[in-house]
Formats: structure tokens, sequence, C-alpha cells
């Protein structure tokens, strides 16, 4: 098997690691320099604990901000070359165009500070502009980063204020190298290396006006399963991530229409091109791939090798934010393990998350595969260790 990491991988991650260290030193040592001129009139402890209390709500308050500005870029630079606006997430606060009406609401998703998805443009799937809906983010870093770097220049006698600005400044530079100089560390990609894949592979094109398509149907209120079939093919198989993201979302409208048989089918081949999928999908995949076995067949050899430490540790921090991974909880909990309490558990945390998940068709889907589960334990009341 592929390693998930190679040498150039490995080379990346450290050269990723310096820039970062090289960044979060000059912010630590210009900020306390020029913050400190502000607390001249305290000594000792005092002085420094005022000093180092500023430095990390600026450096909160500018990654806050820099994270706004580079999802709104994304935003911004997409609309003008003819996407249209799907949902705009900084943190776990979204806004959600549904069928026209916006919607503010709380979502959050593992291993991403924010997102902003657009629908595709209208006409071909494989001929249209890519690079500055994403390089946008990058772009509008820069600029915000340009404006605040004038606030620093020209506000000197202002207190506090230059150090906040320069500040933001310079996480606002530090987004927009690390997301913008092509860097992909395993399966994951940045924005400049997403660009660039995009702007030289028709497939990758496919893929990505596919998925954005998919998410633009969903955001308004339609399920997996009422969508057109040919959003879930790929004119040609590919092993990108792009590709693949096609088929896991393939593999969900196969569990969406309870057919259980065809989504593990999708499931196993999508696990076989795994150093091609990042965790968090590899983890889901693998997730759905034992929700089927447990109600298709059960055979517990097999569902232990599946669920591995790495994907249970996934799963327990996904299901306290997405309902498909609470859902599976249930059913692992309730099936394999035949723990009634700890399958409570899982139902209470699903429907604490479906009280605010910003998409409720998805938990009428995801309460119909609860059902069939609490359906299976009755017909089988020996689940459970034996």
């Amino acid at each position: 098997m592929k390693a998930l990491f190679s040498l150039k991988d490995k080379v990346v991650t450290v050269i990723v690691m310096a820039i970062s260290l090289i960044f979060g030193g000059a912010l630590g040592y210009l900020g306390a320099a020029a913050i400190g001129e502000a607390f001249d009139g305290f000594d000792g402890f005092g002085r420094f604990a005022m000093l180092v209390g500023t430095v990390i709500v600026a450096v909160y308050v500018g990654l806050f901000l820099q994270i706004a500005v580079h999802e709104a870029g994304h935003l911004v630079f997409g609309v003008m070359t003819g996407y249209g606006f799907v949902s705009y997430r900084v943190g776990n606060i979204i806004l959600i165009n549904q069928g026209g009406k916006l919607k503010l609401a709380k979502y959050s998703l593992a291993g991403t500070s924010g997102q902003c998805l657009m629908s595709p443009p209208a006409g071909s799937m494989t001929d249209y502009p890519v690079f500055l809906y994403n390089m946008g983010g990058c772009i509008m870093n820069l600029i915000f980063s340009a404006l605040t770097g004038l606030l620093w220049v020209f506000c000197r006698d202002v207190p506090i204020l230059p150090a906040f600005a320069g500040i933001v400044a310079m996480i606002g530079l530090f987004f927009a190298v690390l997301n913008g100089i092509p860097v992909k560390v395993g399966p994951v990609s940045n924005d400049g290396t997403n660009a660039l894949t995009l702007m030289k592979n028709p497939l990758a094109r496919e893929a990505f006006w596919k998925q954005l398509r998919i998410n633009q149907l969903n955001s308004s209120g339609t399920r997996l399963r009422d969508m057109p079939e040919e959003l879930f093919r790929m004119s040609t198989d590919g092993d990108d991530a792009l590709s693949l993201s096609v088929h896991v979302f393939a593999m969900s409208r196969a569990v969406d229409s309870l057919d259980f048989t065809r989504a593990a089918d999708i499931g196993n081949k999508l696990l076989e091109k795994g150093v091609n999928l990042p965790d968090i999908y590899k983890a889901l995949v693998t997730a759905e791939v034992t929700y089927c076995e447990l109600i298709d067949g059960c055979d517990r050899e097999k569902i232990a090798r599946l669920y591995t430490k790495q994907t249970a540790k996934m799963m327990k921090t996904t299901a306290k934010s997405l309902p498909s991974s609470a859902r599976f909880m249930y059913a692992y909990e309730l099936l394999y393990n035949g723990d009634e309490k700890a399958a409570s558990k899982a139902l209470d945390m699903f429907e604490k998350i479906a009280k605010r998940y910003p998409h409720p068709h998805e938990i009428d889907g995801e309460r119909e595969l609860i059902d069939i589960a609490r359906r299976r334990a009755e017909e089988t009341p020996e689940s459970g260790p034996s």
C-alpha cells in the first residue's frame, strides 16, 4: 500500500511548520514591542500580564477577522466570475441561501474554521472560471492586510491601535502565504493547489462542478436520493481527492435511498483508494460501510476490522456536530455492543444536533436510518457481544 505521507509530504510539512514558527515569533515579538509602550505605567507582573493578555486578544480577534475576510474573498470573487451564493460560515455561525431566503444558523465542520460554498456557473461542467473563486480568499487577505498595514504606519500616536493593526496584517499575510502557495500534504490540498489542479485538469473541474451543484441542491432542501443521478457519476474514474469526493456523495445517496448493498460497494472501493481521501472523509466512509454491515449482515469480525481506534476517535468527535455521525454511533452501540445506555446517549446527542441543524431534510433522512437500526435490534434481540 502506498504510504500516506511521502518524503516530499514530510519536507513540505517541515517547511510549513517553519513558516508558522517564523510568523508566530514575529507576531509575538512585534506585538509585545508595540503594545508594551501602552503599559509603561505598569511594573513587574502586572505589566507582563497586561501585555500577554492584550497580545492574545489581538491575535484571537485578528484570526477571526482574517478568517471572515478570507471566506468573503471566495464569495466576492466567486460572484464576480459567475458563481451563485449558497452559504457563508465563520466558526460555527453560518448564513445559508435556502431557496432564495437567507437563514442564519449554527453549524460546524471538523477541520475547518470557515467555509464559503457557491453554486457553479451555468453551462459546461469542464469549461468555467476557477482561479479567482479558489484564490479569492488569499487575494482578500492580502488586500485587508495592506489596509491594516496602513493603520500601523499612519496611526502610530494612537495607543494600541498600530500594534493591533500590525498583528492583523501579519496574520493575513500568513493566511495568504499558507493558502496561496500550492502545497499538498498527503491528500489535503490548499487553495493554491486546488486552483492549479482545476486549471490543468478537466476531470477535476467536472468533479468540482458536481460537488458545488450537489451542495446547492442540498442547501435548497433536496435530499440526495431525489437529485439527478448523473451528478453522482464521473465521465472518467479518477483517484484524486476531488473525483473521489463525488463517489463519497454517491455512497451517501445510496444510503439515503436505503440501498445498503450499493452503498457498501461504493464505500469499500473508496477505502481501497483511501490514500487520496482526507481523514474526515475516510472516517465517514468507514462509518457508512460499517452501518451497512450492521443493518444487512452484522459480521462482527468484519466490523471489528473496519472500525479502528482512529475511526472511532473521529466518529466520537464528529458525533457532536454531524447528525450522520450521531446516528452511526446509535446504531453501533445498539447493534454491535448491545449497549442500550450508550445508544440512548447517542440518540440524545442526535436530538440536540437536530434542534439547531440548518438542513431539516437531512434530519428526516437520518431519522429513517435510526428507525431501521431500532427495528433491526428488535428483530435480533441477541445483538451485542457474544
